[in-house]
């Protein structure tokens, strides 16, 4: 299995062709105005963390508008801003309001996409502040990519991400044949080298038409000065139409319109861990989930009595963890997966297995290293624009200028060495910024708030404080919706929480005095 990912990351399949085991997948997000059939929420996508916490949508509008008004926020996240419109008025005075929804959709793409075709993009504000060089900032969460085509090495008005894009369906999904004739005006394919009507059913941003407009152009696109929204025409009901009357020389014609809106998110490259299954372990339905938890007494733990009974969606733990040789790769506050957990086999053995879901980064497998599964194609606000463009071009001539901070240049740190004086966790930091060490928390198995571990992030000066005795207080990482304040000592060789939330341990869930270090997976006895 290892050879396939190696072959994978290399991009070589003349050793073995990878390419059907590894499919890109485009996620993206979709938006429309869609008729309101009550006033009841309507959740528009099914979510492991999120629900609105609303009961209509006038509540959920008065909850957000609240919270621009004090400056606060939902705790748990779980509120949106999706705006009523008033799209028409009837002929009797009435008002037709529209409700704006949005839902988070994933397209299996036709053909492989080789990596080679993601460019980083270099966002200075989220990596000078770290003080990484380009290569470091491509391995972090926050690195974003753009989509370059082999030949999108010059200006083009359609490139790789259109043709992408173009596979996608608006509403009437996959069988939509729509094509656009409004007012004896036909779009055409921008590309295609005759007179093709193009598909509207389908995301597009571009489109062609026969006659030029007042300034000889007869290429347009569908958001004007907004470059990264894709469009697509539909004739599902429940979204909210536009009517529009024209009349030329006493003809009146009428054309009525419905539209969903795309933006594209990221390439996620699906992997043969989803399906490997050496164990043979069992897969129980969502609603079998206490068989697999054991009704709150099994926690993952490597005997029988605590390991997992089975696996379900929210459980996925199938990978032997011997396929990997580290833990997770940049751990993030918002993660709930765990590094490796134990799960009875059909013949009830104690299988030692790690997660085999979706990762950003897949840890280290011998020969290969770690490999990057998801690329953020996201735009950011203003993207595009003239100011964007201008900045953009006065930064390239900047970096031109400075190498300090290109790629290869790596100043030193007097601080981001550990000199010994502290048990050394794994560090997070790079040139130019002060060295910070993780720690990790015990697992909590109380339910709420449900299986998890924090992160504690400590300084050189914090672990300098430590080692004389003294006591520091701080916070943990927000996980599972919650984060801690717990007050750390160094003792007997080993830093140990000695209070959480003001109070005795353990926690109110369940961690104990336990942090471990990055080479550590269970908390010693």
């Amino acid at each position: 299995m290892q050879l396939w990912f190696k072959a994978w990351k290399d991009q070589d399949s003349s050793v073995r062709d990878y390419r059907p085991y590894f499919r890109p997948v485009l996620c993206y997000l979709e938006g429309a105005w869609t008729t309101k059939l009550s006033d009841t929420i309507e959740e528009p996508f099914f979510s492991d963390r999120h629900a609105l916490d609303a009961d209509t949508w006038f509540d959920l509008q008065e909850k957000v508008r609240f919270t621009g008004y004090t400056g606060r926020k939902s705790l748990n996240e779980n509120f949106a801003y999706l705006p009523t419109a008033l799209m028409n008025i009837t002929e009797r005075g009435e008002p037709v309001y529209a409700q704006w929804n949005y839902r988070m959709l994933c397209h299996p793409l036709r053909e492989d996409l080789p990596t080679s075709h993601f460019t980083l993009v270099d966002d200075l504000s989220a990596r000078l502040p770290r003080g990484k060089t380009l290569a470091d900032y491509a391995n972090t969460r926050s690195a974003r990519f753009e989509l370059v085509g082999p030949r999108e090495n010059r200006f083009t008005s359609w490139s790789l991400l259109d043709r992408l894009m173009s596979e996608v369906p608006g509403k009437d999904n996959y069988p939509a044949n729509l094509f656009e004739t409004s007012f004896g005006l036909e779009f055409l394919d921008p590309v295609a080298k005759n007179n093709t009507l193009l598909n509207v059913g389908y995301y597009h941003r571009r489109y062609r038409v026969e006659k030029r407009d007042a300034m000889g152009l007869s290429q347009a696109r569908r958001g004007f000065s907004d470059p990264n929204i894709f469009m697509a025409e539909t004739t599902q009901s429940r979204i909210a139409p536009m009517y529009v009357r024209r009349c030329r020389r006493g003809t009146c014609a009428d054309s009525l319109k419905r539209m969903s809106y795309a933006v594209p998110l990221e390439i996620v490259y699906l992997t043969p861990l989803t399906n490997w299954n050496p164990y043979n372990l069992k897969l129980y339905n969502s609603n079998e989930k206490s068989t697999v938890t054991g009704n709150g007494q099994r926690n993952g733990g490597l005997t029988k009595k605590l390991a997992y009974n089975g696996n379900h969606n929210g459980l996925f733990y199938r990978t032997p963890t011997e396929f990997f040789t580290g833990g997770e790769i940049e751990v993030d506050p918002a993660d709930t997966v765990k590094g490796s957990v134990g799960v009875l086999d059909p013949q009830g053995n104690v299988r030692r297995v790690s997660s085999s879901g979706i990762r950003i980064f897949l840890p280290q497998i011998p020969g290969v290293g770690a490999l990057r599964q998801r690329y953020p194609i996201v735009p950011v606000h203003g993207e595009g624009s003239p100011v964007w463009k201008e900045l953009n071009a006065i930064k390239d001539l900047v970096m031109r200028l400075s190498k300090r901070f290109t790629d290869g240049d790596r100043a030193t740190n007097s601080n981001g060495k550990n000199r010994g004086r502290g048990p050394k966790g794994n560090r997070r930091g790079g040139p130019g910024s002060a060295t910070v060490f993780v720690y990790t928390t015990s697992t909590a198995t109380s339910d709420p708030p449900g299986h998890h571990s924090h992160t504690v992030e400590l300084t050189q000066r914090q672990l300098d404080k430590l080692k004389r005795g003294q006591t520091v207080e701080t916070f943990t990482s927000e996980d599972n919706g919650h984060s801690h304040r717990v007050r750390v000592r160094y003792a007997n060789d080993r830093l140990q929480l000695v209070a959480c939330d003001g109070g005795n341990l353990p926690c109110w869930d369940g961690h104990t005095s336990c942090l471990m270090t990055e080479t550590e997976n269970s908390c010693p006895r």
